[in-house]
């Protein structure tokens, strides 16, 4: 479980520093629902990663 939270919080921190490089974008806008955004598609896929891995060890397919 502590691999899922790191992936997170790197994901997190990447999208929030991704929003600051647009405050310094000509036409783009930084806005604090990207990183929300941002984050919950990366829970979605962390946790259909972790479920295809845990599906896949069940049946003793290798990762």
């Amino acid at each position: 479980m502590e691999g899922i939270s790191t992936e997170r919080e790197r994901h997190e921190s990447s999208a929030g520093l991704d929003e600051i490089h647009q405050s310094f974008t000509a036409g783009r806008t930084p806005l604090a629902l990207d990183v929300l955004l941002d984050a919950t598609g990366a829970a979605a896929g962390i946790i259909l990663c972790s479920a295809i891995a845990r599906r896949r060890s069940k049946r003793g397919v290798p990762a």
